[in-house]
């Protein structure tokens, strides 16, 4: 039932209650003795039908309101809305996991690089390259351990194989201005005169100041006799 028609129901109890006041009032001063009690038994009993109607339709009206205006909230999830939560969580538990392993991998190839990078400071060069190539196999994304080997390499005469894996170590990474400062020795060395006073000019690009070490480092002597390389120098910081 709606709330409209209840109050409606409402209306017609009172209406029908003060009838039966006015007709009770009526026939009460024209009836004497019986007629009179008849008529206040009357009167009586419709007071109590009234008031039961109008009882009924007030518990009606409560309780009509209460379910249109005091309606629970649905507090269930939206299942798409839930779903969507889980598998964004398990992407970033996943993201994060994979993070924590690869700065694990980085960290053990990191530390095995500088034990390879001490051994080839006191000497033993073909250990050095052991360690770079172990270090290279645990983290095969990390660039360093070929360009230290690359140098090994060239250290040890074998320009060809020192040509072929710097090329290796700068595509994988070529933000390394000493990666080209090498490069461009063992481009020299090889013919590519070229190609390496370009390696030279890249390595004073990302890091200007590296013209002093050039200058100083007498593996680069042979390239003096180049004009470019010259200009290079010239230009480079101070």
């Amino acid at each position: 039932m709606s709330r409209d028609a209840v109050w409606n129901l409402v209306g017609i109890a009172s209406m029908v209650l003060l009838l039966a006041v006015a007709f009770m009032r009526r026939r009460g001063t024209s009836s004497e003795g019986t007629s009179a009690r008849r008529s206040l038994h009357e009167f009586r009993l419709l007071m109590v039908i009234t008031g039961v109607l109008a009882t009924a339709a007030t518990i009606i009206v409560i309780a009509v309101g209460r379910r249109t205006t005091d309606r629970p909230f649905d507090l269930s999830p939206d299942r798409s809305r839930l779903d969507s939560l889980k598998v964004q969580a398990t992407a970033e538990s996943l993201r994060d996991v994979l993070q924590a392993v690869e700065r694990s991998r980085r960290d053990s190839a990191n530390a095995i690089l500088l034990d390879g990078i001490n051994l080839a400071g006191r000497g033993p060069i073909m250990a050095a390259i052991e360690r770079y190539d172990e270090a290279f196999k645990i983290d095969s994304t990390f660039a360093a351990p070929l360009e230290y080997k690359g140098y090994a390499l060239f250290r040890l005469n074998r320009v060809d194989e020192a040509l072929e894996v710097m090329r290796t170590g700068l595509r994988m990474d070529g933000s390394n201005p000493w990666a080209h400062y090498n490069y461009a020795l063992a481009l020299w060395t090889s013919g590519d005169t070229t190609a390496a006073v370009q390696e030279v000019g890249t390595a004073l690009r990302q890091k200007c100041d590296l013209g002093v070490t050039i200058r100083e480092d007498p593996q680069f002597r042979p390239f003096r006799k180049s004009v470019r390389f010259q200009a290079l120098l010239a230009a480079s910081c101070p």
